[in-house]
């Protein structure tokens, strides 16, 4: 029969075959030329049919059943992880590029206030209202390509910088040697430049297009204008970017609180005082019994090396286990559940090395090999989840290998967090890596862990030493200590809560610059009005007063707004939140206050410049 795809290395889709009997693995395969997915996929149910797919595997429970492979493509595949995370950051990127046009918008509204006259003269000359939008739209073009040629260079340094702080675990990977000036990144940023000076400059081009020619030449523009006219395009605008900002400093509020609060939560291990680094015996030309005999000299020579106080192989917590179902003795899985653990392969000593407390019975001997018989130790929450109210020393389970293999519990461990911390403590396994050095033979890679009193960075020449004494060509990576680990685990929630508050405090400094902006320009053009109320008897206190509130009411304004809409928004934080809701009332009030200091401050200095205005000499410009 001839299938719609051939087996190809390279990914064109992908087949995830999962069962009871524990399969990572899955088929890749390439399409065809002219197959398409829906013919694969028929295809794929006919093999799978022949497979026993819906049918219940030999020895397994009647009620199990296997489900049906089902093809993916490698490339939704490969973005599923990626597509939420780059579009929230394109999303705060264009935020950000929001107050910035509204920013410049205001000022060309403010710049072209004052050339009405011109205006007014080159309609009288004959000049069409094109023109005049014409002339609008080409001052915006140039001040937005002035801007993007000084934003790439600023751009070149600040991709170095933000390379050189995010962690290499991100779902985004980030290269410092990757330049900015690519043509993809100069087309978009034209394209971005040329958009926000068309949209930056399309107010002010429809507004004073269309003048009274008569008003200008009189120059009686503003003439009428007070302090507490009715709301304008500028006061809209500085509104927008505040309720903007407040957008953004939720979700820098959210994530660092998120950060506060996985800081504290339970580990169930001691991260100080410990590193860890990896080998690979197999990849060195070692067969499975060769590897398996270093297993024992490598504990001897790291436990021998001086300030080692004690050390161990195993794999490293806050890392995404293996897991799979298991058998267990007094225990049935009910029909919509199974029976779930995360698996890990220890020498004797891990618990100790890593700080994970043994609550019952005992930790792995040495005389645990491979001929001996089989033993295990389990999580506390597995006992508690599998044999509430029974004693499990001396349970079995049954577990991937030899269809008869059982293990016998023999000692019951602390909880330790999951690599996600968002979740709970999950149901772990622990065997001996003397019987199950090879459990995942696509892991052969061994986990030396070495614990100090003192700097656990001192130990890794001394791991180094260990185990070049015994093969000095066995090489080792990925060295790093526990408290980096736990690092790492949170390196994306840091990461992005860093990025979002350096975009929030861009946008508050580029609204403040907005509020300041619009109440200097009004302030300065209500000197006359000021003038008389303080000659007719107004304190500078009531002028303070008069300024400060406009201001206040376009923060409120803005608060409004920017709260209301935060609320909807933050829940696309919500899957990168942990132990802080999206709606959590102390980010907003804290937001909130910030906020409105911000703006009260740049209200404060045109304030202070209209108490000092002199009455006579404002009447007398007038």
């Amino acid at each position: 029969m001839s299938y719609g795809f051939q087996i190809d290395p390279l990914l064109k889709s992908q087949i995830p075959l999962r069962s009871r009997s524990f399969s990572p693995f899955g088929v890749v395969g390439r399409l065809k030329p002219g197959a398409s997915m829906a013919q694969a996929q028929a295809q794929i149910n006919i093999l799978g049919d022949r497979l026993g797919a819906g049918k219940p595997e030999p020895g397994e429970d009647a009620d199990f059943t296997r489900p049906w492979p089902v093809l993916a493509s490698a490339t939704e595949v490969a973005r599923a992880d990626r597509t939420h995370y780059s579009s929230l950051v394109l999303g705060i990127v264009l935020l950000v590029l929001l107050i910035a046009c509204s920013d410049v918008a205001g000022l060309l509204l403010v710049r072209a206030e004052g050339r009405q006259k011109e205006f007014a003269v080159r309609i009288a000359l004959g000049a069409t209202r094109f023109r005049i939008i014409r002339l609008h739209l080409i001052e915006g073009l140039l001040i937005s390509a002035l801007g993007a040629v000084a934003g790439c260079a600023l751009a070149t340094w600040g991709t170095w910088l933000l390379a050189a702080s995010a962690s290499p675990i991100l779902p985004i990977p980030l290269e410092r040697s990757a330049s900015i000036l690519d043509i993809r990144v100069l087309t978009f940023t034209m394209l971005a430049a040329v958009l926000a000076g068309v949209v930056s400059s399309l107010a002010p081009a429809l507004r004073y297009s269309r003048s009274n020619n008569v008003l200008a030449l009189k120059g009686d523009f503003g003439s009428t204008h007070t302090f507490s006219h009715k709301p304008s395009l500028q006061n809209l605008l500085v509104v927008l970017q505040l309720a903007v900002s407040v957008i953004l400093l939720v979700g820098a509020g959210l994530m660092i609180r998120t950060l506060s609060q996985a800081s504290h939560v339970r580990l169930g291990f001691d991260p100080d005082h410990t590193v860890a680094a990896s080998t690979d015996p197999i990849r060195q030309g070692y067969d499975k019994a060769g590897a398996a005999a270093l297993l024992d000299p490598l504990l001897d020579a790291l436990r021998a090396q001086p300030g080692v106080q004690s050390a161990a192989l195993g794999s490293l917590p806050l890392q995404p286990w293996m897991g799979t179902t298991v058998t267990l003795e007094g225990h049935h899985a009910s029909k919509s559940e199974e029976d779930w653990a995360s698996l890990n392969r220890i020498s004797p000593g891990y618990f100790a090395t890593v700080g994970i407390p043994l609550l019952v019975g005992r930790d792995f001997k040495r005389s645990d090999s491979e001929k001996a018989p089989g033993v295990a130790i389990v999580s506390d929450v597995m006992v508690k989840r599998y044999w509430p109210g029974q004693n499990p020393l001396g349970k079995h389970l049954g577990h991937v290998g030899a269809p008869d293999a059982t293990f016998e519990v023999v000692g019951v461990v602390g909880d330790i967090a999951p690599w996600d911390l968002r979740k709970e403590p999950e149901p772990v396994v622990y065997f001996s890596l003397a019987q199950k050095y090879l459990m995942f033979p696509w892991q052969p890679d061994i986990t030396l862990l070495a614990r100090t009193n003192n700097d656990p960075r001192s130990l890794v020449p001394l791991i180094r030493a260990a185990v070049s004494s015994v093969n000095p060509n066995l090489p080792l990576f990925h060295v790093r200590t526990l408290r980096q680990q736990v690092a790492e685990t949170l390196a994306e929630e840091r990461f992005l809560a860093r990025l979002l508050l350096a975009f929030a405090f861009l946008a508050t400094i580029l609204s403040a610059a907005g509020v300041y902006g619009l109440v200097s320009y009004t302030t300065e053009r209500s000197m006359h009005e000021f003038g008389v109320r303080m000659a007719l008897g107004a304190r500078p206190r009531d002028v303070l007063r008069m300024v400060l509130r406009k201001g206040f009411l376009l923060a409120l304004s803005g608060l409004a707004i920017g709260l209301v809409a935060a609320l909807g928004l933050a829940r696309l934080l919500a899957s990168l939140l942990f132990g802080v809701a999206h709606t959590d009332p102390i980010t907003f009030a804290v937001v909130s206050f910030l906020l409105a200091c911000v703006s009260l401050t740049a209200c404060y200095l045109p304030a202070r410049r209209a108490t000092k205005v002199d009455p006579m000499v404002a009447l007398r410009y007038e």
